[in-house]
């Protein structure tokens, strides 16, 4: 069972290539709106309850198993034990949210035996969820991203500095085309810098084109100019390269939500 909605499928269902903290920050956005939208539509304070451990069991499930991603899976007993409930309280509160789930067996879910979808839930609706969702990640990623690089920009600067003063003949061509290099990318920068949040957001492949310069760049000076045992003898970035689905994300050619 799958979203209804592309645009979820494509940020926090199968199409996505989101993975760890960021996957699970969409989750928990995600769940939040669920539950805003059953308290909205009338839910009874112990349905909330119960709709709130089932979220739970949904945001470890999905991320384990993103091809059901608006499938919930649970059973009373265990409920009862993570609530300190009597498993009859339980059923209670699952009989007051079955109008908002999706349930192929009412009489297996009513003995507590849960195998149902939110999809009702989830349906984007008039402030549309995957759009936001979308949003929310191209955003964070880009001032994540954009952070990385005013930090590191010294680094390169320094880098080039020293490398004029290696003393080392044959390797004047390198150093030459490093400094052209870095000031092609300085002339010709433009979703890297702190005001081009919008540009950013609305071309990530070339957003993330312009990181990955830089970050080559960098690189290479860093391992051009300095020893191992440089204190600033590291490569660039090295968290968001241990994610290598926000790379993919951002290079995937998707026109954004909305």
């Amino acid at each position: 069972m799958s979203f209804s909605d592309p645009k979820l499928i494509a940020i926090i269902g199968d199409g996505t290539h989101l993975a760890g903290k960021e996957l699970d920050d969409l989750l928990a956005l995600a769940a939040l709106n669920m539950m805003r939208r059953a308290l909205q539509q009338g839910l009874k304070p112990l349905g909330a309850e119960v709709l709130q451990m089932l979220l739970v069991h949904w945001r470890r499930r999905i991320v384990y198993n993103p091809y059901q991603g608006c499938r919930v899976v649970a059973d009373s007993a265990d409920l009862a034990d993570l609530m300190g409930w009597t498993e009859d309280h339980v059923i209670e509160g699952l009989r007051e949210l079955l109008p908002f789930l999706d349930v192929a067996d009412q009489d297996d879910y009513l003995l507590g035996t849960v195998d149902a979808g939110l999809d009702r839930l989830l349906a984007d609706d008039a402030q549309g969820l995957g759009e936001r969702l979308d949003r929310f990640w191209r955003v964070s990623h880009v001032r994540s991203a954009v952070a990385e690089i005013d930090d590191e920009i010294q680094a390169v600067l320094t880098g080039l500095k020293t490398l004029q003063y290696t003393g080392v003949a044959r390797e004047d061509a390198r150093i030459e085309a490093l400094n052209r290099r870095w000031s092609d990318f300085e002339t010709n920068r433009r979703f890297t810098l702190a005001n081009a949040l919008e540009e950013a957001i609305d071309d990530m492949p070339g957003f993330q084109q312009e990181v990955l310069e830089f970050e080559l760049i960098h690189d290479l000076i860093i391992g051009f100019a300095y020893d191992g045992d440089c204190p600033r003898a590291g490569l660039f970035n090295p968290t968001i390269q241990e994610l290598v689905g926000s790379k993919l994300q951002a290079l995937h050619h998707r026109h954004r939500a909305g």
